[in-house]
C-alpha cells in the first residue's frame, strides 16, 4: 500500500514498514512536519485517507494526520523523501552561435502571486494584525507576511510557478484559529 505524496513541489513515499524495503525512513518529528503540511495539498490529503483506510469527504485532515503521525511514531509507517532521478540526455551537437537581433528579446519567465485572507468567522471582518507563515514554491522553510489592515490580506507577488503551503496563521489580540478555507 505505498503512497506518493508530493508536498510543497517536493515528492515523499509512504508505505507500511513491511513494504518499505530498504529505504532510509525520515525521522517521526521530521515526518511528522512534512504530514501537516499535507493538509493544504488535496491530493495529499486523499493518499493519506486511503491509506487511513477511510473515504476522504467523513474525515477530518487533521485527525487523519494525527493518526498517520502516531503510525509513524510506532513505526507501522515509514516515510521516506525520493529523489529526482536525472533524465538521460542524448549528445548533442554544437549548435551554431545565434545570430544578433534587436527586433526581439526573449520574454521573461513568468511570475505568479498568492493572496491570503485572513477574517473573523462570525462577522465576516478582517482581523487586524494577523500573519500568515506560508512555504512558497521551490522553498523548504516558511515565510511570515504580515496582513494589511483594512482588507485582512496578504499579498505576495513574483513567485515561482509551483504550489504555496499556508502553514500557520498567527493572529493578534483575542482570537482563536478555527478553521482554514481554501
Amino acid at each position: 500500500m505505498l503512497r506518493t505524496l508530493r508536498i510543497a513541489g517536493r515528492t515523499y513515499q509512504i508505505a507500511p514498514a513491511a513494504e518499505a524495503g530498504d529505504h532510509a525512513p525520515l525521522e517521526p518529528a521530521a515526518a511528522e512536519r512534512i504530514l501537516r503540511r499535507c493538509q493544504w495539498e488535496p491530493s495529499a490529503m486523499r493518499q493519506l485517507v486511503t491509506l487511513d483506510g477511510g473515504g476522504y469527504a467523513r474525515r477530518d485532515n487533521a485527525d487523519v494526520i494525527r493518526r498517520i503521525s502516531a503510525r509513524v511514531q510506532r513505526g507501522a509507517l515509514r516515510m521516506w523523501p525520493v529523489e529526482a532521478r536525472p533524465v538521460p540526455q542524448e549528445p548533442t551537437r554544437a549548435a551554431p552561435p545565434p545570430e544578433e537581433s534587436d527586433t526581439e528579446e526573449a520574454a521573461p519567465p513568468q511570475r505568479h502571486w498568492v493572496t491570503f485572507r485572513v477574517v473573523d468567522d462570525g462577522t465576516g471582518e478582517a482581523v487586524p494584525g494577523a500573519q500568515v507563515k506560508v512555504v512558497l514554491p521551490r522553498e523548504s522553510h516558511a515565510r511570515s507576511f504580515p496582513t494589511v489592515a483594512g482588507s485582512g490580506e496578504a499579498h505576495v507577488a513574483d513567485l515561482n510557478s509551483g504550489s504555496c503551503g499556508l502553514e500557520d496563521v498567527i493572529l493578534g489580540g483575542p482570537y482563536e484559529l478555527v478553521a482554514i478555507d481554501g
